[in-house]
């Protein structure tokens, strides 16, 4: 686990030297963010379905988690604390999604088909969601619980309540943030058609030119 930090790291640190010091590689980089930032969450939210089909399954049990991201959370755990390591997990998670949207804005400029309103939903979206996972990881550090609205500010104790609307409620974001981003994804490749180069499309085909007519006299 520690050399796949070290790696992500090391990636992480290259792409931003890329972007920095190669102006030239730039769009590159954010193709490569953009793709990476969507195939992440695309992962991250079947992670959340297997949880839900887990919680049908045994809903008086705490919420599960997949192998791998099991062991990210223990990575995380400072202290050996297990709730921060959850916490942390699904904050930085939902942070790696969330640049790879601001990647895929960019590419839309890029473009210049205009950003999709999908994706702007997409941004607000995910854009409340990290903030509703730094609260929780935020208030698990200075008050030793989560505090956010998907724990009701605090007022759920552990149990089947609260691992249910936590389960529940971060799947439907999840998929939510999936489908509007899909969506404007959607948009983004049939305008690209239409762009004959950035900042200027066309709508409509060019018509083909008129016949000339000769008016030379034989």
């Amino acid at each position: 686990m520690i050399a796949a930090g070290l790696s992500f790291a090391l990636g992480l640190g290259g792409l931003l030297w890329v972007w920095l010091r190669r102006p030239e590689q730039r769009l590159a980089v954010t193709v490569v963010v953009a793709t990476s930032g969507l195939l992440f969450q695309v992962v991250h939210t079947i992670e959340h379905a297997a949880q839900s089909a887990a919680w049908l399954a045994h809903p008086d049990q705490p919420p599960w988690l997949t192998p791998w991201a099991a062991t990210g959370r223990d990575w995380l755990a400072l202290g050996g604390d297990v709730a921060l390591g959850n916490e942390l997990l699904h904050l930085v998670g939902n942070l790696v999604f969330l640049v790879g949207l601001a990647a895929v804005a960019r590419l839309a400029r890029h473009l210049g088909s205009g950003r999709p309103g999908a994706l702007t939903a997409a941004l607000w979206i995910q854009g409340l969601h990290v903030a509703e996972h730094a609260a929780l990881t935020v208030s698990t550090v200075t008050l030793g619980s989560a505090v956010g609205v998907t724990t009701l500010l605090g007022q759920l104790p552990p149990g089947p309540p609260l691992w249910t609307l936590r389960v529940l409620a971060h799947f439907t974001i999840n998929a939510a943030a999936v489908v509007t981003t899909a969506w404007a994804v959607h948009h983004m490749w049939q305008a690209d058609g239409r762009v004959t180069r950035p900042g200027t499309a066309t709508s409509l085909p060019l018509a083909e030119p008129s016949p000339q007519v000769s008016t030379t006299s034989s």
